[in-house]
């Protein structure tokens, strides 16, 4: 017995270790990489002055292998695909999402496969990767330029700038070790090469479009501040340009006080001899000749300049080209809702934000507006010694217009530019409104009055009696029936 025990308790624990390290490898694993890019390298031309094209027409390919295994058991769905792309130089700038241009594969039920190792090319529209190629050379070109280079030195040979690639994937399998879907990144990046190209031709290209004659007897330019509620930072410059000719082409670019320049631009004349003129810089996402300081327009063909203007922005986030930090900004908005119903029914909704700004005794703007749209007046309010801002407000939606429509509501500030989290503007409303509609919310259920008073509107009911002289030969529990009814009173413990 004690042998056929022993060997009991040996045969169970080989099965336990066969249990454990077979539950080991049943786990699904896999890995991706991103290993190619066509064509390569990426090319940006310049003009001699600044980088102006992303050379490459119609579609651009990231290339990238997939690997997965169910190992025992387990059979593969369905798998895709799609690469994820940051700035490798200077900002670390995130290109929109590429999720449209994912790809992969689905197995029909009788062909899904246990393991896979695939090749998967993605094409990428060259539009979509332009913008952000020549910002990178762009911005290089404006690095060397703070370090004294001229644009001879800068665009007589070929620069490098890169984008970082990843690869986002999903696998849907089925089986013991299987997550369903099972989501993965690729964690080292796959560096992909830009070259900003040299310029072949001479610092500033010339044209036969541009007339030497061509004289500009007025440059007025003018500013608007634009400020996103995200914090970004632009500024919209217009300028009217007044010559001596019709139908010419002038060249110009944007300096500002510092020294900075911008790309050299160029605008055609009118039957009137005149050209209008608008920019506007982004400041957080593209580089610009805007430092915070002052900016004016130079004209290259013909020379002229026009008048200065000031290139501050309230900005509150920080961005390669960001301006000066001086403004007021509010930091921080937090709202809270609460509900007041009074005895009548009416409906309110008091509102307290807390601010947080980087100044004090500051004045700062703003108002409410729904999730439909809805916007309130502007209101005002000034930030205390700390820097801080209480702001109560309480809104009767029976008697007076307001931004609440039973949905959701937020602070938006005008001045500087923010904006508070969401609060509820629902409320708990038994009273119409004079339009005859009910405020949106969830009413509480109306309680029934067991002493119903007589009205004239009310039915009357059935069997009535006209008369209201009751015949005294009608039987006593009869005639107190019928007195009841001709007063409208409904008896205690029942209903009609």
């Amino acid at each position: 017995m004690k042998n056929l025990k022993s060997k009991g308790l040996v045969a169970f624990g080989l099965a336990s270790l066969c249990l454990i390290f077979t539950s080991q490898s049943i786990a699904d694993n896999g890995g991706i990489s991103a290993t190619n890019a066509t064509p390569k390298p990426w090319i940006v031309t310049s003009n001699g002055s600044s980088y102006v094209k992303f050379d490459h027409l119609g579609m651009v390919t990231i290339v990238g292998n997939v690997q997965y295994s169910t190992d025992i058991t387990g059979r593969i769905k369905s798998w895709w695909t799609y690469p994820k792309m940051t700035n490798g130089y200077g900002i670390a700038l995130k290109l929109p999402s590429l999720a449209a241009y994912k790809n992969g594969k689905t197995y029909s039920p009788g062909n899904r496969p246990k393991t896979i190792n695939e090749t998967v090319a993605m094409s990428i529209p060259s539009t979509v990767i332009a913008s952000h190629a020549i910002g990178m050379c762009e911005f290089q070109a404006i690095q060397l330029r703070n370090k004294g280079l001229s644009n001879q030195q800068i665009f007589s040979q070929d620069r490098e700038v890169s984008f970082e690639v990843v690869l986002e994937y999903s696998v849907d399998a089925n089986g013991a070790g299987s997550s369903n879907p099972l989501m993965q990144a690729q964690l080292s990046p796959y560096i992909i090469k830009v070259r900003c190209a040299k310029w072949a031709g001479s610092t500033v290209p010339t044209t036969t479009n541009f007339d030497t004659g061509l004289v500009v007897s007025n440059a007025v330019m003018t500013h608007k501040t634009i400020s996103a509620l995200n914090g970004a930072c632009k500024v919209k410059l217009t300028t009217r340009l007044t010559t001596n000719k019709r139908r010419r082409f002038i060249r110009f670019r944007y300096v500002s006080k510092s020294g900075k320049k911008s790309r050299i631009f160029k605008v055609r004349t009118g039957p009137l001899k005149r050209a209008h003129v608008t920019h506007t810089w982004n400041l957080v996402n593209s580089p610009g000749p805007l430092d915070g300081t002052d900016i004016h327009m130079e004209g290259v063909s013909p020379p002229f300049k026009s008048n200065v203007v000031a290139a501050y922005t309230q900005c509150s986030e920080a961005g390669p080209a960001s301006l000066s930090g001086n403004q007021l900004r509010v930091l921080s908005a937090v709202m809270q809702s609460k509900m007041i119903n009074a005895m009548n029914g009416a409906c309110k909704v008091k509102l307290t934000t807390m601010l947080r700004a980087n100044k004090p005794n500051s004045i700062i703007r703003f108002r409410y507006r729904s999730r439909e749209g809805k916007q309130s007046k502007v209101f005002t309010t000034m930030t205390n010694p700390q820097k801080m801002a209480s702001i109560t407000h309480t809104w009767n939606i029976e008697n007076a217009p307001s931004v609440f429509d039973g949905t959701t509501i937020r602070m938006i500030g005008t001045l500087p530019k923010f904006q508070s989290n969401i609060a509820v503007a629902y409320t708990e409303c038994r009273q119409r409104t004079s339009a005859g509609t009910t405020i949106a919310g969830n009413p509480k259920k109306p309680t029934v009055n067991k002493s119903i008073r007589r009205s004239s509107n009310l039915a009357a009911p059935k069997n009535r009696p006209t008369n209201r002289k009751l015949n005294k030969f009608v039987a006593p529990k009869r005639r107190q029936r019928i007195r009841r009814l001709n007063k409208r009173i409904v008896p205690k413990n029942k209903t009609r």
